[in-house]
């Protein structure tokens, strides 16, 4: 059976004040306390769509500083669709100046290193509190993916904005670097794939797979990410740094990688007879398991800018998260509203 659907929201971008992790980390917490969307609609932390955010300004890797963000999803829904019963999660992205000593690193195929300066990734299913994100357990308990590079690092991207999307069960960070510069860094987690089935052998209780997806630190978003087929988004990679896509096994912490699932290439043309951009559903398979599960409310699109939104009849419809910001488009998704 599909799984409920989910609403994205887009936040407006926040500037970043340099170009470091902890001014990427400050800008993620920034746009989590926002009180307003882009489009200028009411946020309410805990409501809807809206995320509950806190932040680590005391670690002692870097004391004063902001070297972790955490999410909660929101507990009241009477403007989306209410999800109903799920497993309880935290979603957290963290990194520091000096490099990790203790962090769990997310594995599947390979694992990332412990590095200074770089933005990680990770989802925890029936967390506690949060106790350190310089730590195999950053949550006093739950399921941990372990950390997964999220961003190219800072002072080689010279990162300009964030963009952050957040639906009721999954949120997006998305960075784009600045001045001339076209590219973008992604990563997401929570509850964005549906398996499709309640089976416990392929889901969780609740029906959904939990996980994270990044397009790691060794390279930017692709312009041809749709149809590659080593390092993109959505995309588990054979090479430590490149891009992550898994989800925990159920009732667990052991990844298991997704990999986009078909190669496309969408150019500008593709349109409806009518000239409406057609939406193509999304799905990725397991490495190990080779079973397909959808990506929820995340669409296929032509190419498109990752600052551009698609509006029906002067209506927000769907938000791209897309290889490029400006300029030039490229191989593009859509999260539908």
């Amino acid at each position: 059976m599909p799984l409920p659907t989910l609403n994205w929201r887009r936040l407006a971008p926040v500037s970043l004040a340099a170009s470091t992790v902890n001014d990427m980390l400050d800008a993620i917490y920034t746009a989590g306390t926002a009180v307003t969307y882009a489009n200028g609609s009411t946020r309410t932390p805990g409501v809807d769509c809206a995320w509950t955010w806190s932040r680590d300004t005391a670690n002692a890797l870097q004391p004063g500083a902001t070297t972790a963000a955490w999410g909660t999803p929101p507990t009241s829904f009477p403007g989306v669709t209410n999800p109903g019963t799920v497993i309880p999660q935290t979603l957290i992205w963290a990194g520091s100046t000096a490099a990790p000593t203790a962090t769990l690193q997310y594995t599947s195929t390979t694992s990332d290193a412990r590095t200074a300066n770089l933005i990680y990734v990770g989802q925890c299913k029936n967390p506690g509190a949060y106790s350190n994100w310089n730590s195999a357990t950053p949550f006093t308990t739950g399921q941990f993916t372990g950390f997964a590079t999220a961003a190219a690092l800072p002072s080689a991207a010279v990162w300009g904005q964030m963009q952050m999307y957040e639906s009721q069960e999954a949120v997006v960070v998305l960075f784009w670097r600045g001045a001339a510069n076209v590219q973008t860094s992604s990563s997401i987690a929570g509850a964005f794939i549906d398996p499709g089935s309640a089976s416990s052998s392929v889901s969780e209780t609740d029906g959904r797979l939990y996980g994270l997806a990044s397009s790691g630190s060794n390279n930017y978003n692709s312009a041809t990410f749709l149809s590659a087929t080593s390092d993109a988004l959505f995309y588990e990679a054979s090479v430590s740094t490149n891009s992550r896509c898994g989800f925990c096994a159920p009732g667990t912490a052991t990844i298991n990688g997704l990999r986009r699932f078909g190669s496309f290439t969408p150019g500008a043309g593709t349109l409806l007879t009518n000239g409406e951009i057609p939406l193509l559903p999304c799905y990725a398979a397991s490495i190990s398991t080779f079973t397909v599960s959808r990506l929820r409310e995340i669409f296929i699109v032509r190419d498109l800018l990752a600052s551009q939104r698609i509006q029906v009849g002067g209506v927000d419809y769907a938000y791209i998260l897309g290889a490029n910001w400006q300029t030039t488009a490229a191989d593009a998704l859509a999260l539908k509203v």
